[in-house]
C-alpha cells in the first residue's frame, strides 16, 4: 500500500519504543501548545495511544484525525490527500503559536 518504503527499524530502537510512556510527562508539557496529528487506523501507533497522551496535555492544544489512513499515510508519497490535509494543519497551527 505504501509504495516501496522499507522501515530500517532495529531491535534496540523497538525496545526503547516499547519502554516509552509518553503518557507519563505529556502534562510536564503545559502551558507550551501542542498540535497532535493522528492517523484513525493507526496501527504503528494506535489511536488509543495518542488519544491517552492528548488527554494529558494542558491547553492550549489540538487534535486533528486524518480519516481513514495509516501511519505512514501522513507522508507525500503514501497519501497526497493526508499530507495536505496534515500540512494544512500544521501551518495554521504554526501561525497562531510561532
Amino acid at each position: 500500500k505504501h509504495g516501496h518504503y522499507v522501515s530500517d527499524y532495529d531491535l534496540e530502537s523497538a525496545e526503547t519504543c516499547m519502554r516509552f510512556k509518553p503518557e507519563a510527562v505529556a502534562h510536564l508539557i503545559s502551558p507550551r501548545p501542542v498540535l497532535v496529528i493522528y492517523a484513525e487506523d493507526d496501527c504503528t501507533v494506535p489511536p488509543e495511544e495518542q488519544l491517552g497522551c492528548y488527554a494529558q496535555l494542558g491547553e492550549p492544544k489540538k487534535l486533528v484525525k486524518l480519516p481513514h489512513a495509516q501511519h505512514y499515510e501522513s507522508y507525500y508519497f503514501c497519501n497526497p490527500e493526508m499530507h495536505e490535509l496534515g500540512m494544512s494543519e500544521a501551518v495554521a497551527w504554526f501561525k497562531e503559536y510561532l
